[in-house]
């Protein structure tokens, strides 16, 4: 069956991911993809594309540019609140972080944290004005990636 128009383009991934309880005051929280259980990849080279919306306009006030870095999203937790930490040091607010009662987590979709995973083109199209190409991610998650022995 042919695909539908627009079947291909990629939505937010959507769900919640449960902190630990007691949430400390200041915690680092990396979120990456991974193969799944039955793959033989190590790693996957997948980009996280992170958009900031302006309040509840339909608006984008911020999306991430497309790098080999954007593997990876990092975010800082201070005292309840969440921080986008971009590789030029600058910290981006995100309101993510909710009260479920018994504990806390990140909202990822719509209202939260939004999050789009894309795969690199092998010819690099996408990105910036070299494009980003798969070998590049593989290179940056080799080269900051702890190596498990």
């Amino acid at each position: 069956m042919p695909l539908q128009k627009n079947a291909t383009h990629g939505r937010y991934v959507e769900g919640r991911l449960t902190l630990p309880s007691p949430l400390p005051e200041d915690c680092l929280v990396q979120l990456s993809t991974a193969p799944s259980s039955e793959s033989k990849q190590e790693l996957q080279p997948n980009l996280l594309h992170v958009t900031i919306m302006n309040g509840n306009e339909r608006k984008a006030a911020w999306k991430s540019t497309l790098t080999s870095a954007d593997w990876r999203v990092r975010l800082a937790l201070r005292r309840g609140r969440a921080f986008l930490l971009l590789p030029s040091g600058e910290e981006k607010p995100i309101d993510c972080v909710r009260d479920g009662g018994f504990d806390q987590y990140l909202h990822l979709g719509t209202g939260g944290l939004l999050l789009t995973i894309i795969t690199p083109l092998q010819d690099g199209k996408r990105g910036g004005p070299d494009g980003v190409r798969i070998i590049d991610v593989i290179k940056a998650r080799m080269e900051e990636e702890p190596q498990e022995k």
